[in-house]
């Protein structure tokens, strides 16, 4: 058994701890922090010597563990260590990490064979490999309510989970389950080079900059007109249009041109689209109405919030922000104070990293961001260790 230093949510003391030269953080390399759907915060820490801790709500056993019991102290996940870990997706029920040799983790609940493990059981499970992908190398993961994408170094796309709003995709039946990758062909030869999964349907982004959709399009995030749920990829058409980024919300996405312009398309409800439109579906891509121009773009797929960054160096949001349990709405972009990366936006806006972090310890404002959130949403005594 080892122990390690102690979080505290004490005011200085998280600070302290953060700080302080001999603390586990200081080895951290990586961090991923998501709320669950309790709203509770979870984290994962992975440090320089490929040791993986995690603590947080752990609601439908998400941290890995085996159980669903609430960690308020730092454990050492010893199947998540050892592995390379670098990247992590959370989704309703489960995780899915990936490793730098592009080998793919899931854990949690499989109840809808979102593990793409040839099984399906109500059971909670610890971090297992899928061995279906073991001989791909995997670059990008993406996970829907219930279901998963992977995207391969040579560009292909799997697909595994359920199926019930033909989240699957090309040829499936619309009712059943997925319970290993199938292989995505239907991209009319091109090579897809990002991934991007709502809560119920799925982006693909193609080298030459076409956008491919597919699942439930009952609010229009397919943005290819009020048509049913589509199980086939089908092009996103918008006359000269070549994407660089795509990003996908809940039931809604924004697509970044190659000229920098932002396009959005889907559900509206919470002002989430940017558009000065009272319209709550929108069926078709149509584009933001902003004097700057864009260089990045990046949404969460579990709630209504959208983010940009312009080519001035400017942060705006709009949708629902999430600050200190009090939502507010901006249904139209609204310049935010300045940040130096999407992670501390959505840490302060939305108390999650997004995506993993890297170089954590090279960025002194993410210490201090993340403090902050530990102190809102964990209970750990001072007197609490790290222990196995």
């Amino acid at each position: 058994m080892s122990s390690v230093k102690q979080i505290s949510t004490k005011g200085s003391d998280v600070q302290k701890f953060f700080n302080a030269s001999n603390d586990l953080l200081k080895d951290v390399k990586t961090v991923f922090v998501f709320n669950d759907i309790n709203n509770k915060m979870n984290a994962f820490l992975v440090t320089n010597d490929d040791k993986t801790y995690t603590f947080g709500g752990n609601f439908f056993g998400v941290l890995g563990l085996g159980h669903k019991n609430p960690i308020d102290k730092l454990v050492l996940n010893k199947k998540l260590s050892q592995i390379s870990l670098c990247d992590f997706r959370y989704s309703y029920q489960h995780c899915v990490g990936r490793t730098a040799d592009g080998k793919v983790y899931s854990w949690g609940y499989n109840k809808f064979g979102v593990f793409g493990d040839n099984r399906r059981n109500d059971s909670l499970h610890k971090p297992k490999l899928n061995k279906y992908l073991k001989h791909e190398f995997v670059v990008d993961i993406s996970t829907g309510f219930w279901h998963t994408l992977a995207l391969t170094c040579e560009g292909r796309v799997y697909q595994f989970g359920d199926n019930t709003l033909c989240q699957m995709a090309s040829g499936i039946d619309s009712k059943s389950i997925s319970l290993k990758p199938k292989l995505l062909d239907a991209f009319d030869g091109e090579r897809v080079v990002s991934i991007s999964s709502g809560a119920f349907h799925s982006l693909a982004l193609t080298e030459s900059g076409h956008v491919y959709s597919w699942g439930s399009n009952d609010c229009g995030q397919l943005g290819i007109g009020k048509v049913p749920a589509i199980r086939k990829p089908t092009p996103v058409i918008v006359m000269g249009l070549k994407v660089a980024k795509i990003s996908t919300g809940f039931d809604h996405n924004l697509l970044l041109s190659r000229e920098g312009y932002i396009y959005t398309f889907g559900c509206n409800e919470c002002g989430e689209l940017g558009q000065t439109t009272k319209t709550t579906e929108q069926y078709l891509p149509i584009r933001l109405n902003h004097s700057e121009r864009f260089v990045d773009i990046e949404s969460d797929n579990s709630y209504p919030f959208s983010a940009a960054l312009s080519e001035s160096g400017d942060y705006y949001v709009w949708g629902m922000s999430r600050q200190h349990d009090i939502h507010e709405l901006n249904t139209k972009p609204k310049h935010c104070k300045a940040y130096e990366s999407f992670i501390e936006l959505f840490l302060e806006e939305h108390r999650i990293t997004q995506r993993a972090v890297h170089n954590f310890n090279g960025n002194k404002n993410l210490h201090k961001r993340l403090s902050v959130q530990l102190s809102h949403q964990i209970n750990i005594s001072a007197d609490n260790v790290i222990t196995k």
